[in-house]
């Protein structure tokens, strides 16, 4: 999860090369330390909550990343834990 990436989903190129999607285009993204970066943009349909949506899926390396966009109109429950649970619900 990440509060401050407002975008739908961000994996690495490995794991977009095995998803088997195409590529729609590439995307300016404003990172953390202020600066900016271009990535890859890809765009898949995933059952997300019991519904299909169209998602965006931006390439970059590092922890695959949940953003605000995806988690729109939901409840996130954290255990900040080692190990803790993530609870993501409908509103």
């Amino acid at each position: 999860m990440d509060t401050g990436f407002d975008g739908h989903i961000a994996i690495s190129r490995h794991l977009i090369q095995q998803m088997h999607v195409e590529q729609i285009g590439n995307e300016i993204v404003a990172l953390a330390d202020g600066s900016r970066r271009q990535q890859a943009s890809y765009e898949m349909v995933m059952d997300w909550l019991d519904e299909e949506k169209v998602v965006e899926v931006l390439e970059m390396e590092g922890n695959p990343l949940l953003g605000m966009r995806l988690l729109e109109d939901c409840r996130l429950t954290i255990e900040a834990t080692i190990g803790g649970e993530v609870v993501i619900e409908p509103l």
